[in-house]
């Protein structure tokens, strides 16, 4: 364990290694946006392809609800 916290400390002290965990940072607020989003409108946009299928191919289908 001590190893690992003095891992710590010495990427926080080179610069090198703080721009390492302030990118990793970034990269996981943009991957947990992400998936928000798309958790939050996937229905929708699956939706409105399926009516777009249906009215390009003369088909009349329902998507299940829920996805």
């Amino acid at each position: 364990m001590n190893k690992l916290v003095a891992f710590g400390r010495d990427l926080l002290r080179n610069d090198e290694g703080l721009a390492m965990v302030e990118y990793t940072i970034l990269l996981a607020l943009i991957a947990i946006a992400t998936i928000v989003t798309i958790g939050l409108v996937g229905d929708k946009v699956a939706n409105a392809w399926t009516n777009l299928n249906g009215k390009l191919t003369g088909t009349n289908f329902t998507a299940p609800a829920g996805g």
